[in-house]
């Protein structure tokens, strides 16, 4: 562990309140939100990811708005610090006018703040986490070398953009999609941007004339284009950074990504934040389509006999979440009527029973559902496997009810190792499915779990840390990042020919996974995981 140390000097509080406030993404529990501090000699760098990895926030402090600042990797170019937002920001919010001293002890576990003001001096002290190396952040590299956005837009002023999101907040929810259109300019008479999302109930339409933005860019030949995002991933990220800045330019890469540039206002010098939203894959918003047409269709038909629309569209939410039919798959969920027929122990079809969700997996989302797929054309008799960021277990089960001869279930949430073992127990396999945290090793530097759970040693959790050995076959069904870094332990946790199934990330993002295992696998294993990366992503 690197014991380097940074410390620097602010003339106000208020600016570095200003960028932590626009970090805290609206989806978190700002209570839980953690952010990745990155020091280096040009100064402070601050990251904050949404849980689905579908949104990036990056915030930078450089050197020259600090009355002075040091920094002493011990070595390295870069120090990387995970930091508790909350109680940070409260801190910074109350001493807003007061001068702030920033400290970065060396070998020490912790931020010390000192605020001066008006001769009084308070000091604090917040619990973080000095990592190794970089939190790998999916969405940090918007364009590679030598390539140019596909558009680009300058909002004129800046609370245009602000004004064109604020329209949308009434139809947030988890599977509202906003369509953002783009069109080359002299291609038609319409305006160049335009904004909208729809509901059952209702629906929004944003048109940017050509007065509103300048400094407009759209690539040759590329005519109209139309990427989609969630609405709530787009307001998580952009809302609050749009409302606090005085310049705006909205760009585009070629993989639909939308980076959203913000220089804020601030009392010091000038402070920089890009947000970065990841668009929405055709399957997954054919999915959301195609559920809200259920409903819809649902309510006119009962409403043609005469039945509250509000009973109808329950029904059909009802109908539509107690069986998962995955290839030869059916899960029936919590509350689902399990006729004798479809027992999972009293008949040769391929049946599971999950009676408690968890906070994750219940064969529903897009990435578990191409991962069961998947895992219905391997050949699984008398293997052993290890399902990595487990969930309610229900990767781990259909391995066991394929012929696997047992499973190692992993990850860092107690309600779902709990979850999965409940479920393990429902369907009758509970003595093949061992349940574990994830090695110590890793728990030692997973600041979220200390925050919720404090250190493990002391714990009062039943379950132990998993203590790593050799499997057939290793599947990780998490986002991109924990895929990234949890890339040293799957190679230990897999035997020389074994194989490995992820899923979570993106397609953009790939690249990103390979790398990140090229390391850490074999040659073999890795040209199988690009494969799998392609048949289980979205």
């Amino acid at each position: 562990m690197v014991a380097g140390t940074v410390e620097g000097h602010l003339e106000s509080a208020t600016d570095l309140a200003t960028l932590l406030s626009v970090l805290t993404l609206r989806e978190k529990d700002p209570s839980q939100q953690r952010v990745i501090c990155e020091a280096s000699e040009n100064g402070l760098k601050f990251t904050a990811q949404s849980a689905g990895k579908d949104v990036a926030v990056l915030g930078w402090i450089f050197k020259d708005a600090f009355t002075q600042y040091t920094f002493d990797g011990a070595g390295e170019e870069h120090l990387f610090f995970k930091l508790p937002v909350a109680p940070l920001l409260s801190c910074l919010t109350i001493f807003e006018r007061a001068n702030l001293t920033l400290k970065f002890p060396p070998s020490a576990h912790e931020l010390r703040l000192s605020l001066e003001e008006d001769g009084a001096i308070t000091e604090c002290c917040l619990k973080t986490l000095l990592l190794d190396e970089a939190a790998r952040v999916p969405l940090s590299v918007f364009l590679q070398p030598s390539e140019r956005p596909l558009g680009a837009f300058k909002a004129k002023p800046a609370e245009v953009w602000h004004g064109a999101l604020s329209e949308f907040q009434e139809l947030e929810g988890s599977d509202v999609v906003l369509k953002v259109t783009l069109r080359a300019k002299g291609e038609t008479e319409m305006a160049p941007m335009a904004l909208r999302a729809n509901t059952i109930n209702s629906d929004a339409n944003v048109e940017l004339p050509q007065s509103s933005l300048e400094e407009v860019e759209l690539a040759e030949n590329a005519g109209e284009l139309t990427y989609s995002y969630l609405l709530s991933s787009a307001l998580a990220g952009c809302l609050k950074a749009s409302k606090e800045s005085r310049a705006v330019k909205i760009r585009f890469n070629r993989e639909g990504v939308m980076s959203n540039q913000f220089i804020l206002r601030s009392r010091g010098r000038q402070l920089l934040c890009e947000a970065l939203v990841c668009p929405i894959a055709p399957e997954v918003e054919r999915s959301w389509a195609d559920r809200a047409q259920l409903r819809a269709s649902a309510t006119l038909a009962e409403e043609s006999i005469g039945a509250p629309a509000s009973v109808s569209a329950k029904a059909a939410e009802v109908a539509e979440a107690d069986v998962v039919q995955v290839g030869q798959l059916k899960i029936f969920l919590p509350g689902a009527e399990v006729t004798h027929s479809h027992d999972p122990h009293e008949t040769e079809e391929l049946v599971l029973r999950l009676v408690n969700l968890g906070p994750f997996g219940s064969g529903q989302h897009p990435t578990t559902f191409l991962m069961l797929k998947a895992m219905q054309e391997m050949t699984w008799a008398g293997l052993s496997m290890c399902d990595y960021g487990c969930g309610s277990g229900v990767l781990g089960l259909l391995a066991l009810r394929l012929g696997a001869k047992r499973c190692l279930g992993v990850d860092n949430v107690p309600d779902a190792l709990l979850a999965a073992q409940d479920n393990a127990r429902a369907n009758e396999c509970l003595e093949r499915f061992e349940l574990h945290l994830p090695p110590a090793e890793v728990l030692d530097k997973d600041l979220d779990f200390y925050t919720r759970e404090g250190d493990w040693r002391s714990s009062t959790i039943a379950w132990t840390p998993l203590i790593p050995e050799e499997v057939d076959v290793v599947l990780a069904n998490i986002v991109v990042g924990p895929l990234c870094r949890s890339a040293k332990m799957v190679g230990q946790l897999l035997r020389p020919d074994g194989q490995v199934l992820l899923a979570g990330m993106k397609e953009f993002q790939v690249k990103q996974v390979e790398e990140a295992r090229r390391g850490s696998l074999q040659e073999g294993i890795i040209q199988f995981i690009s494969v799998q990366l392609r048949l289980a992503n979205i």
